[in-house]
């Protein structure tokens, strides 16, 4: 078939070092597309490139497909005329064969037909158990077109390979199942397709036990999952299922892990399954551990004999915005094959060969990850990866436990051909060892590689033990060292050509023929031969698209976002701290303590009207755990309306760990989702060694922090603990379909009400105005004024007409009518109201311009503004971290977006428990007379892990030590290191020691201004 796009670059840009925030390109609205699907067909899919955009196979005639506003279709780049037969349903002849398909929402839609109802379909969990037992080699079993709940059943069936029995939805996706359904299949060669699964749980969605050469494909799966349990499974091919498929199925916010093979060594392994084409998107975390998109086993530990390796291949999916575990996908079997996949934007995540031998990794793409791939356990291939653009490392080879419990050393692993470009910390690292894992990386190889980037070390090798590094091309730029470069490296640029996944080394590069054949790596990463003089990376350098049969890899998707401020329109309810109880009424107890209303056994609603699309935010903090809190909105006349309900206790007397969105005209749960501030298994799970939350009441720091939009039939939750500095995580996301529970509310009223006692506060109501597609405004209100010499203070007003949450860029120059530039940039990205500008001096007039950015990168016009600093006056002295002296590793000196940091190197391997004696920095500075000082430093930590240093002021020949954190959420902030200490004129040192890798300090800041606290910044 000619004109078949292979690999598309979709709508990737890349982010120089220092460029504005407002410039680098388009971002996807994750609640906007929180309803968007790929499309579905009866046709058979055999490859995914976007929703939008597959290869299908058919056998000739009409032909039906869904998606979300569909309204045209091209097959092989020719628009065909359809008819619309349904919502998001459009009709067509094709011809029979394969053919390539894009689904349009631009076009003119065909004509309204009619699609006849199926005479055989069924319309009761019922009638489908009744007549799948009758199911025979060949037939098919059709569910009616609708909305169906709790259905179980279990398909026990035998078809064969060439007559399969097929179980499917009248039209694709027109079938949906909610609450506790559970299809599970016992049998063989039985397909399972085209059903939608909306919030359906506790228990497994789909899971085969005991049955081989079944599948699943083309169904959906929003919402679903044990909403108390990470550890669960949505879909699960259990022990002795063999040769079973689960293709181009689409998992989002999901509550627990997605996909999971499991295995135990006393039942029989399956073997040969295949996960593949599958979509995982906007999949955030919920709790420490879980979630993980894939597990490939866990809990089995026979992990040598090759008896008891699965051989799962999964290929060729995409992994979008899903950082629901650190594991993208979490390895832990062995003899698996992970390739062709696409994982791309997954904060917090990697991929992760967690446990088990023999896995080839070869051939996926991973962009804007925190990190590509962690690798223990032996004997693995990790050969033709193009990682791109990780914020910690594209290849880290963990050190190990000594009995093996946990973590195996990386061992016998071959690591080649592999593109590694601009990874923040490393390229490739080695962990050091620790007390908990004494064992380090030994007798691997690294070859025939190309590592480039402007920041890190490209090669860490020194925990690596019997290691040969050969035939490694090294390209490094800006503030990037090589490291470890080891034998036959070139240090030459390798002339890349291209973008995004199909970026690679163009004519003429170094890598050419550069590379030494192998006999484990026969082709490059589509499947192109590698010859006598295979070329280092992982490309053959030969045609600008990959050749004809390559691998369909999905599109690279633009990063998204979680923007709830982009739906906020006027104000029609303000909460005041001085004044919380005005604008609301009610009865029961009511008492204002401080800035915060405290209700016992009492309700309350706004004095005002409130409009039907609204956006609400609030905090709330239960005293007891039986404490139960209700929020009623789009209530009618009659008080009915949807209710959302949280706290509580379960039967053991700890928290009950969900809340439920109700209606209340017929007092149905029509969604469950996890409390994820209260979260169940944080009161029941020994984990990590310690033991489950015995405290008998709430701490009382922890508060919850709520975001509620309701925009016509669409329900959206999204909260966090109001100590989190992330994002907010959406919890639920619901459209009414008026079948559960009746028809969609229509009211515009709300009430809260409480059980027992819970405190209340920042409660604001806005009109829902969804303005994602605009630019913002200028930040209004923008003033600078100069404190002293050395600091200039920022203010503006965060957001206009009650918009909020926008990020702000800020550029300064001592020249009037300066044009913004990356050149005259001083801070990207920076989040609040204020920002400290210490990188200024003395008697100077300096010009500042402002704009405002929203979560998807649309910039304002800028906000002007000019100030002049004082000849003296209160000391601000920032200390870069690039003065640095006495640097010893694993301290090291790093470049990211925000300039030169101090870092503890990827290589320090888990948390020290004492400060080491290797790894160390010092950062000097003085005072100019003796007085009281407070000192600060602004820091990064990328994660939990990679948080924490060990620090002492003015060390003396025994240096008394204390650990230090950093934020653990990937945010710069200033965060104090000593408070109104005092300092005698002259010198002063502080020492900095390696608590465990990633932590990062940009700038010291020394004042005299002991009660100051600085803006905060990202």
């Amino acid at each position: 078939m000619t004109g078949l796009c292979r690999c598309t670059v979709g709508m990737l840009v890349l982010v120089t070092v220092g460029l504005p925030a407002a410039a680098v390109g388009q971002v996807r609205d994750a609640l906007a597309t929180a309803f968007m699907h790929p499309m579905v067909t009866d046709a058979d899919l055999e490859a995914y490139f976007s929703d939008t955009h597959c290869v299908l196979l058919c056998d000739g005639g009409p032909v039906l497909v869904r998606y979300p506003g569909i309204s045209g279709l091209t097959v092989d780049g020719a628009a065909v005329p359809v008819e619309a037969v349904g919502d998001d349903l459009v009709r067509a002849e094709i011809p029979a064969g394969r053919h390539e398909v894009h689904a349009l929402t631009d076009a003119q839609r065909g004509a309204a037909g009619m699609l006849a109802l199926d005479a055989r379909a069924i319309t009761t969990a019922e009638a489908l158990a009744e007549r799948a037992a009758d199911l025979k080699p060949g037939d098919e079993m059709v569910v009616r077109d609708g909305i169906y709940t709790a259905w179980q059943v279990t398909f026990a069936n035998e078809g064969t390979a060439d007559r399969p029995i097929v179980i499917r939805a009248e039209t694709p996706g027109g079938v949906i199942f909610k609450g506790d359904t559970r299809l599970r299949i016992t049998g063989r060669f039985i397909v399972l397709k085209g059903f939608r699964f909306e919030h359906c749980g506790p228990g497994m969605v789909v899971e085969i036990s005991e049955g081989s050469d079944n599948r699943v494909t083309q169904c959906h799966f929003f919402g679903c999952g044990n909403q108390r349990n990470t550890f669960s499974h949505t879909v699960r091919v259990g022990v002795a299922s063999h040769r079973n498929r689960i293709d181009h199925c689409y998992f989002t916010a999901t509550q627990n892990m997605s996909i999971g093979l499991r295995l135990f060594n006393d039942q029989e392994v399956g073997t040969n399954n295949r996960f593949d084409h599958n979509v995982f998107r906007d999949i955030s975390r919920f709790w420490s551990n879980g979630q993980e998109n894939i597990q490939l086993g866990g809990g089995q530990r026979d992990l040598e004999d090759p008896a008891n390796w699965p051989m799962t291949l999964v290929e060729r999916n995409l992994f979008d915005h899903a950082w629901g575990d650190s594991e993208i996908i979490s390895n832990k079997s062995s003899g698996n094959t992970i390739r062709h996949n696409v994982a791309a934007h997954c904060p917090h995540s990697a991929f992760t060969l967690r446990g088990g031998n023999s896995v080839r990794f070869e051939g996926n793409v991973m962009v804007d990850n925190q990190g590509g791939v962690r690798v223990m356990g032996t004997d693995h291939l990790i050969t033709n990866n193009l990682f791109l653009d990780m914020e910690v490392a594209g290849i880290r080879l963990e050190s190990g436990h000594e009995n093996g419990r946990s973590t195996v050393a990386t061992e016998g692993t071959l690591i080649a051909h592999n593109t590694i470009i601009d990874c923040g910390g490393a390229g490739i690292v080695a962990a050091g060892p620790s007390e908990m894992r004494p064992f380090v990386a030994m007798g691997n190889t690294i070859a025939a590689n190309i590592l480039a980037g402007s920041q890190g070390t490209l090669l860490v090798g020194e925990w690596l033990r019997d290691t040969p590094i050969v035939g490694n091309i090294f390209h490094t730029t800006a503030s990037a060292v090589a490291g470890d470069v080891g034998d036959g490296a070139l240090l030459r640029d390798p002339l890349f050509t291209g973008a995004g996944a199909l970026i690679r080394p163009g004519p003429g590069s170094p890598a050419i023929d550069a590379g030494t054949p192998l006999e484990l790596v026969p082709v490059d990463r589509w499947d192109r031969a590698r010859g006598s003089a295979p070329d280092a990376g992982a490309d053959e350098v030969g045609a600008a698209d990959p050749p004809e049969g390559a691998p369909l890899l999905p599109d690279i998707p633009p990063p998204s976002a979680v923007a709830p401020e982009l739906y906020v329109g006027q104000p029609v309810l303000q909460f005041s701290a001085g004044d919380p109880v005005a604008g609301w009424r009610g009865g029961g107890e009511v008492q204002v303590d401080g800035g915060t209303l405290v209700l016992t056994d009492a309700a309350i609603e706004p004095e005002v009207a409130t409009p039907e699309d609204i956006v609400m935010n609030w905090d709330y903090h239960p005293h007891e755990y039986t404490s139960v809190a209700k929020l009623a909105f789009a209530r009618d006349a009659e008080g009915n309306g949807y209710e959302l309900a949280w706290g509580g206790v379960a039967e053991d007397g700890k928290p009950s760990g969900v809340i439920t969105l109700s209606k209340t005209a017929t007092d149905t749960a029509v969604a469950v989702v996890s409390d994820i501030v209260m979260y169940y298994q944080t009161y029941r799970l020994a984990s990590y060694g310690g033991s489950a939350i015995e405290q008998t009441r709430p701490r009382d720091d922890r508060w919850y922090s709520f975001i509620l939009i309701r925009r016509g039939a669409t329900v959206m939750l999204l909260m966090r603990d109001a100590r989190d500095t992330r994002a907010p995580r959406p919890v639920l996301m619901y459209r009414d379909r008026g079948v559960m529970g009746g028809d969609a509310p229509s009211g515009a009223g709300v009430r809260i009400s409480q059980t027992g006692l819970g405190s209340w506060r920042a409660m604001t109501i806005h009109e829902c105005d969804y303005q994602g597609e605009s630019a913002p405004q200028p930040p209004p209100g923008l003033v600078a004024e100069a404190r002293g010499g050395e600091r200039i203070i920022l203010r503006w007003r965060d957001g206009t007409s009650g918009r909020a949450g926008y990020l702000y860029d800020l550029y300064r120059s001592n020249e009037p009518d300066f044009t913004v530039s990356a050149e005259n940039l001083v801070a990207a990205g920076v989040v609040g109201s204020a920002y400290d500008d210490f990188g200024v001096q003395p008697n100077t007039d300096y010009h500042y311009a402002v704009r405002a950015v929203n979560q998807l990168r649309r910039p304002s016009d800028s906000a002007r503004v000019q100030t002049r600093t004082a000849a003296d006056g209160l000391r601000y002295h920032v200390v870069s971290a690039a003065t640095a002296r006495d640097l010893q590793a694993p301290m090291v000196m790093a470049e990211d977006e925000s300039g030169v940091c101090l870092m503890a190197s990827l290589a320090a391997g888990i948390a020290t428990s004492g400060p080491p004696e290797d790894g160390n920095a010092e950062l000097r500075f003085s005072v100019p007379a003796d007085g009281r000082y407070s000192i600060w430093a602004l820091t990064m930590g990328p994660s939990s892990s990679m948080d924490s240093f060990w620090l002492v002021l003015d060390p003396g020949e025994e240096p008394t030590f204390r650990s230090w954190g950093t934020t653990n959420d990937g945010s710069w902030q200033w965060l104090r290191i000593a408070a109104d200490v005092a300092l005698a004129a002259g010198e002063h040192r502080l020492r900095i020691k390696h608590r465990e890798p990633g932590g990062r300090i940009r700038d010291l800041l020394i004042t005299d201004d002991v009660g100051f606290s600085p803006a905060a910044r990202r």
